[in-house]
């Protein structure tokens, strides 16, 4: 078969990064919504939220680069090559740090849950008589 068309079967891509990893993003973003719409507690002061979002924004720009590295290796050859460009590996170990720091605001909140809090005193009802008086000096 010398058909010029013809191209070679070519072995599958490296699928598991392009499809596992968007999930797993996707589990932590659910628990965080969860933590953090279903549980309300007072403020904390275990963590910073200016230094956990830091953290996190930090860490989504890092798995994104994850995400784009074959791409961004292949920018000098121009926009074709870009355009062409395949996926040959998926760094894991460097997703799973961004993974993991990501979780920042899902380990704030469990930590928040966890951590008891003082009760909150309760207003005993009958104890002080309220009355209206008027202020003549107005």
């Amino acid at each position: 078969m010398n058909n010029p068309n013809f191209l070679p079967p070519q072995p599958p891509l490296p699928w598991w990064g392009p499809v596992l990893a968007p999930v797993l993003i996707s589990l932590l973003l659910i628990l965080w919504g969860t933590g953090a719409s279903q549980f309300e507690r007072a403020p904390h002061k275990a963590l910073s939220n200016r230094r956990v979002w830091v953290l996190t924004f930090t860490d989504v720009v890092l798995a994104l680069y994850v995400f784009r590295a074959d791409a961004i290796a292949v920018v000098p050859q121009g926009l074709e090559a870009i355009r062409l460009v395949l996926p040959e590996r998926f760094n894991w170990p460097l997703f799973c740090v961004a993974l993991v720091l990501m979780s920042a605001p899902v380990m704030q909140i469990g930590w928040r849950l966890l951590t008891p809090q003082p009760a909150k005193a309760e207003i005993a009802e009958g104890t002080e008589t309220l009355s209206c008086r008027c202020n003549l000096k107005n």
